[in-house]
C-alpha cells in the first residue's frame, strides 16, 4: 500500500513527460537514505541543488535535485518512503532538459547570467537526436549511481 502511494506522490509531480521510473529498495532506515541520497547529490562532482526535501506523509520525503550545465539541465523527482519493516523504497526519474538556442534567450543568458530557456527532453520521441538520447543516458546512469552509492551497505 505505501509503495502504491509513493507511486502516486511521484506522478502528481507536476510536467514530467514520458519519463522511465526506477527503483531501488534497500533494508535501510528511510531517514538514514534521505539524508545519504541528499549527501550523494550535494558532495558528488558536479554538485547538484536540492529542492525540498519534503514530506508528504509519515515515513516519506520528496525530493528534486537539479543540475544546471552548459547547453542544458537535469532533474531527479524522487520519492522514498518505508514500504514494510525492513525495507525503504526508492522511485525515482530523471528529466533532461536542453537549452533553447533562440538568439534573444542566449544573448538574455550572457547579460544577466540567468539561465536560457530549457526544453525538456522526450527520450522517445522519433526526433530525438543523438546528442539528446546521450543526454539522457548519461543523467540516468550518474544519478542511478549516485542512489546506489547512498544506500550501498
Amino acid at each position: 500500500m505505501r509503495a502504491n502511494l509513493i507511486r502516486i506522490i511521484l506522478q502528481q509531480v507536476r510536467g514530467d513527460i514520458n519519463y522511465v521510473t526506477n527503483e531501488f529498495a534497500t533494508s535501510k532506515p528511510v531517514a538514514e537514505v534521505e539524508a545519504a541520497i541528499i549527501e550523494q547529490f550535494r558532495s558528488g562532482s558536479p554538485a547538484f541543488t536540492i529542492e525540498g526535501p519534503d514530506s508528504p506523509a509519515p515515513g516519506i520525503f520528496h525530493l528534486d535535485a537539479v543540475l544546471e550545465f552548459d547547453g542544458g539541465a537535469r532533474r531527479c523527482r524522487l520519492v522514498a518512503g518505508q514500504t514494510r519493516n525492513g525495507e525503504t523504497l526508492i522511485v525515482f526519474r530523471v528529466v533532461e532538459f536542453k537549452g533553447e538556442t533562440v538568439l534573444g534567450q542566449a544573448l538574455k543568458s550572457l547579460i544577466t547570467a540567468n539561465p536560457a530557456k530549457y526544453t525538456g527532453i522526450d527520450p522517445f520521441s522519433p526526433l530525438v537526436d543523438e546528442k539528446s538520447k546521450n543526454q539522457v543516458d548519461a543523467g540516468l546512469k550518474m544519478v542511478r549511481e549516485r542512489i546506489q552509492k547512498a544506500i550501498a551497505p
